[in-house]
């Protein structure tokens, strides 16, 4: 027991476990920007080793509080440090446990009370054509690392397993050609949506938008294709044309006529084009997750999951995300019938929440959203008020918390963001300020680090000190006047300061001013903020001015590779090249 003591309380697993902790947190930091945040709870910040830390951490601050008898007077700014360490890991427990958060779509004119949680579940509903059960499971899967859950139970003596096979994130379906699909015809629609490749499954229909396609099915009102012992024939419910790509020659398409549809021809209708690319080919859609580039961040995530009961085993795809509601899935085993599906679920408030109005607002000239804010009333029990709810002004009321999230694209509805944690965070809160407390106690408090190097300081003599300042200076000086008397002619820094202060707009719609604008730019090439003494104002006025002067500087910043050194060593030849060729004409 003892020396599982000295082990939990020891500075040296302390020490180990905080390295740990944070590079750990760095990682995820990383994985989230990769691969989302989901990734990186289900990686690291749900993990159980990650919990294990903090807790054995916790234990080690009260171990050590106690051990080098931390209470005491002259040791009190040190255990103010460890207090709120564990005041602060307290209320990441609380948080972790009992706090949840998340989405709270509405409506302009609507009444709600439901949040979409941001946990996500698989929910079962499960009869027997009599009577029927409610089941669910918390999940959380991730792009990176092993998944796995199971839900398993029983219902009126039957036992069934819900396992989970595979996680498809971005989940699309994908049209994939084989020998033993169906037949399918491809066609290429531009509208307003963009451009979108569709698949016609023989002797079926597809909504596309606002037409109707069918391929072997014709019905009244539809763009009907039909195969043929000629071929494939097209009949359209407007009148529209059909042009040539290489010669651009139309020819008039006539409502409800029927003709041959031809290849990679665009026909044009009203509010419809599109190109047929060739023949009908052989296929299957199938579910395969989205590339990072393509993929549309309001897409729903597949879950492959096996249900299974009394011997007997089917597969099924469920589609869903965190903080939304899809439809559900349908499958039956051994006698039972399963409703299935994943993503959030409802959880009701003990108040409502009325949308008056939603309100809009964008950078002058620009379709760029300045701000948004939504004008709500609180419907309670005894109690009903107004609020408006903006960025960075936030609604606090009976434990929680609403943020003004998103908005729908037709800008008649609001998407606040929802927490519920008043405890995890009054905690947290207090540990941040017994951290502070302890920080500011230490810089003057008897016997701590900071008081002996004071002491050590004095102990210096004033005219050593003054030397080693005007050294310091003098040198600072002379070295920023090296660097600015080069040959590059420049305006001066109080002109170029004033000309910092005009206000600007950027090319996504921000008024900003120039100071600002030209510190992004000067960073993001130079990757510093002056250059050779000059502020970013200054370079900016002068790169305007004297353009050719600036054309031999080497201000855009290279990585120390082969690649960078290679393409530094070409642009000098070049320049030298150029210098020589123009010397017989200077002379």
């Amino acid at each position: 027991m003892r020396k599982l003591q000295n082990f939990l309380f020891s500075t040296r697993i302390m020490s180990f476990l905080i390295i740990v902790f944070l590079l750990a947190m760095a990682i995820a930091t990383f994985v989230e920007n990769d691969y989302g945040t989901q990734t990186a709870k289900a990686l690291i910040y749900n993990a159980w080793w990650f919990e294990l830390i903090m807790f054995i951490l916790t234990l080690n601050f009260i171990g050590n509080v106690f051990r080098y008898r931390l209470y005491r007077k002259e040791k009190w700014p040190v255990f103010l440090f460890h207090i709120a360490f564990i005041v602060i890991l307290l209320g990441a427990f609380v948080t972790r446990y009992f706090g949840f958060e998340g989405l709270m779509p509405i409506r302009e004119g609507q009444i709600s009370n439901i949040i979409l949680t941001d946990k996500t579940y698989i929910k079962a509903t499960v009869d027997n054509g009599k009577e029927q059960k409610d089941y669910e499971k918390v999940v959380l899967l991730g792009r990176l690392g092993k998944n796995h859950f199971a839900l398993n139970n029983s219902f009126r003596n039957k036992d069934f397993s819900i396992k989970y096979v595979d996680y498809i994130p971005n989940a699309k379906n994908t049209f994939v050609p084989s020998n033993d699909g169906m037949k399918h015809l491809k066609i290429v629609i531009s509208g307003a949506q963009g451009r979108e490749e569709v698949y016609l499954r023989e002797n079926n229909s597809t909504q596309v938008g606002q037409q109707l396609f069918t391929y072997n099915k014709p019905i009244p009102g539809a763009y009907n294709i039909v195969e043929n012992e000629n071929g494939l024939s097209f009949q359209a419910p407007k009148s529209g044309n059909t042009m040539e790509m290489k010669t651009q020659e139309t020819t008039p398409v006539y409502a409800d006529s029927i003709s041959g549809l031809h290849f990679l021809q665009l026909y044009t209708f009203p509010n419809l084009r599109f190109v047929v690319p060739g023949a009908p080919i052989t296929g299957n859609y199938q579910l395969a997750s989205a590339d990072k580039s393509a993929a549309d961040k309001h897409a729903y995530d597949a879950v492959i999951v096996e249900v299974s009961s009394g011997g007997e085993a089917k597969q099924i795809a469920l589609t869903g995300a965190k903080n939304a509601i899809t439809n559900a899935s349908f499958t039956s085993v051994n006698g039972l019938n399963f409703k299935l599906s994943y993503g959030a679920k409802e959880k009701e408030m003990p108040f409502s929440l009325k949308l008056r109005d939603f309100q809009l607002e964008r950078y002058p000239g620009s379709n760029s959203p300045s701000s948004y804010a939504s004008e709500v009333s609180v419907i309670s029990p005894g109690e009903n008020f107004d609020y408006r709810i903006y960025m960075n002004h936030v609604l606090d009321y009976k434990g929680y918390r609403f943020f003004q999230a998103s908005y729908d694209k037709d800008e008649k509805g609001t998407v606040l963001s929802v927490n519920h944690d008043y405890w995890g965070t009054l905690i947290t809160y207090i540990g941040y300020f017994l951290m502070s407390l302890g920080m500011f106690v230490t810089l003057f408090w008897k016997g701590s680090r900071f008081t002996d190097l004071s002491k050590k300081l004095r102990k210096l003599s004033e005219s050593k000190a003054l030397s080693i300042f005007l050294f310091v200076l003098l040198s600072t000086n002379m070295q920023a006047q090296e660097q600015t008397t080069d040959s590059i002619k420049s305006v001066s820094r109080e002109h170029a300061e004033k000309f910092g202060r005009l206000m600007i707009q950027d090319f996504g719609g921000r008024i900003k001013p120039v100071n600002t604008y030209a510190l992004e730019n000067l960073r993001k090439v130079y990757k510093k903020d002056t250059y050779k003494g000059l502020s970013a104002e200054q370079v900016i006025l002068n790169t305007q001015l004297y353009p050719f002067l600036w054309a031999d500087e080497y201000i855009i910043h290279l990585k120390p590779n082969a690649l960078g050194k290679e393409l530094v060593k070409n642009i000098k030849a070049v320049n030298s090249s150029i210098a020589a060729a123009e010397a017989p004409l200077t002379g």
